[in-house]
């Protein structure tokens, strides 16, 4: 009985101890962020089918374009929790929210523009 109990305990502190992800708490491993974007690239360029010049003309637009929306994106968010927003604070985030998906939408009618440029339209 006792060594069950101390068979469990120890998979059980095995298991939370290995179970943490690496590196500081919040922050991303890199490692894992370059396979993830490897894996995105090979996703993306087998779905559209890419052929080799079209790649090579298509990821310098796309990363451009991903970059630019990354931007965007951080602008959207308040600087502080919703919950400690006044209500005028709250209209003023969800108005500035408003004006940067318009200028969001731009952004896409701008490098689908583009992309047309580089690719045939049925892969745009």
């Amino acid at each position: 009985m006792k060594k069950g109990f101390l068979f469990g305990l120890f998979a059980l502190i095995s298991t939370v101890i290995f179970a943490q992800p690496p590196g500081p708490p919040g922050k991303p491993n890199p490692k894992m962020e370059k396979k993830i974007e490897s894996m995105r690239i090979a996703f993306i360029t087998n779905e559209l089918n890419l052929s080799p010049s079209e790649s090579q003309a298509f990821w310098p637009v796309f990363n451009e374009m991903k970059d630019k929306e990354k931007a965007i994106r951080e602008e959207m968010r308040p600087d502080k929790p919703v919950d400690d927003l006044s209500e005028q604070e709250a209209n003023t985030v969800l108005d500035q929210q408003m004006r940067l998906m318009e200028k969001e939408t731009a952004l896409r009618r701008e490098y689908t523009e583009r992309f047309r440029k580089v690719l045939p339209a049925k892969k745009c």
